[in-house]
């Protein structure tokens, strides 16, 4: 729950900025925050690129009792974050004007070039984030970092309210509240980190040797989720807007919504990743199968519970967004999308834990990416009125291909479990013992004996 929590107050940003510029800007500026909503996807994919990967290697460290490793990857990943992000920030800098351009087409203004500026600006503390969140639930802070998000989501709002409503800044008013907000978090966040006690306190333990590509490797499936969904969301508004601005402004919030979601479709699986990295230097199957189980149960459960709030309430909820129109089907799409979604998420979080990194990327690629893209030309140039099943679809034939290579590879090893593609080699010989000890010191000493 304090992961879900976290990740809550990193997407609500998002969504509360739409709701915002929707109601005080009108749909034109809810439609400019979705068009360049890839650009501050490009920072929060450099940040998981570099967080994640690290995290993931750091707990394979500690499952190894390799405490001083763990401790510079994790200062050697900090380093690596912040010189990815000042290298893309200065080439966003110097093409700033034809990268604006671009992404707003024939509605660029000189405001919509001011708007990107805060928005890369504050690529820098939206990128370096990522790491004290990742490492403060390594090292069992949950709570905090739960907290510091949700305080950003808080201050956001309230900087929000300021400037888009007290000032009447616009769009503007919107990129200054997140770059502020996104600052004064990141320095918060790091502090906590460095000098509150734990694992990885000051100074920074580095490491110079060249453990940086199995860094960017390990990170690639989390990293590949955000720059597929920049892209995703950039060739869609194309495909959507030959079909007319209300399928765009509808997007426009289909994508709020779906960011808002992401606390339970992401959180459900990061808050197992790092216990299953742990489990898989152990060779746990055993705590393996009992956490995947948890897992599922329990993102099905958060996913059916929210997309019928949000079915039953269509019309409130499309209401904040400044959007009249009907969105019940649309909306439908989505929450079958969301259920078929949390079960890819899950597993392409396992498979990240189990160092299965190209099968990862894959669902990721497919689910996010390339079959939604697919389907929205396809349904778009037949059926436009159908469009938004390229949804439920896309998670749907996702599922259906990571099934199916999963069976395919166990049925070629023996040695392999069917869908979790464990090693039951020492499990088939005798010669492993998996059991669990209640959080208790009676229970471990009596479990030592």
């Amino acid at each position: 729950l304090p992961t879900m929590a976290g990740i809550l107050g990193g997407t609500v940003m998002v969504t509360i900025d739409s709701m915002l510029v929707g109601s005080f800007v009108g749909q034109t500026g809810l439609m400019a925050v979705n068009l360049f909503l890839p650009l501050q996807l490009l920072f929060s994919t450099l940040g998981a690129l570099v967080a994640s990967g690290g995290a993931v290697l750091s707990a394979q460290a500690r499952g190894r009792n390799e405490a001083e490793k763990s401790r510079q990857i994790m200062g050697t990943s900090s380093l690596l974050s912040l010189g990815l992000a000042l290298l893309f920030i200065l080439g966003g800098l110097i093409f700033l004007g034809p990268l604006t351009r671009f992404l707003a087409g024939n509605a660029w203004s000189p405001d919509m070039e001011a708007y990107a500026r805060l928005l890369i600006l504050a690529g820098l503390p939206k990128t370096l984030l990522y790491i004290p969140f990742y490492y403060l639930r390594l090292d069992g802070k949950n709570d905090l970092a739960a907290g510091l998000l949700l305080f950003m989501a808080s201050l956001n709002i309230i900087l929000d309210l300021l400037f888009m409503q007290v000032m009447h800044m616009g769009i503007l008013g919107a990129a200054l509240a997140g770059l502020l907000a996104l600052l004064v978090t990141c320095l918060a966040a790091f502090y906590c980190l460095l000098f509150m006690g734990g694992s990885f306190a000051w100074p920074l333990a580095i490491s110079w040797t060249p453990q940086s590509l199995e860094t960017l490797k390990t990170g690639s499936p989390a990293a590949m989720a955000n720059l597929t969904f920049a892209l995703r969301i950039l060739l869609i508004n194309g495909l959507l807007l030959s079909l007319g601005n209300q399928y765009l402004v509808f997007f426009a919030v289909i994508t709020a919504v779906s960011e808002f979601s992401l606390f339970f479709i992401n959180g459900v699986p990061q808050t197992a990743q790092p216990i299953l990295s742990v489990y898989g230097v152990e060779k746990g199957n055993v705590g393996i199968r009992l956490l995947m189980t948890r897992q599922i149960r329990m993102g099905l459960a958060i996913a059916t519970f929210f997309g019928s709030l949000i079915m039953l309430s269509h019309q409130r909820v499309t209401g904040l967004f400044g959007v009249s129109q009907d969105m019940r089907f649309p909306l439908i799409c989505l929450f079958f999308s969301l259920l078929i979604g949390q079960i890819n998420s899950i597993m392409t979080g396992y498979y990240t834990a189990m160092n299965r990194i190209s099968l990862a990327n894959l669902v990721t690629v497919l689910r996010v990416l390339v079959l939604p893209v697919l389907f929205a030309a396809w349904l778009g140039a037949v059926w436009p009125e159908l469009v938004w099943l390229f949804l439920p679809l896309s998670e749907l034939l996702a599922l259906l291909t990571w099934l199916g290579a999963s069976l395919v590879k166990a049925w070629k090893d023996p040695d392999l479990s069917g869908l979790l593609l464990l090693d039951e080699r020492l499990e088939k010989s005798g010669r492993a013992i998996d059991f669990t000890v209640a959080n208790d010191p009676v229970a471990i000493c009596l479990a030592s004996e």
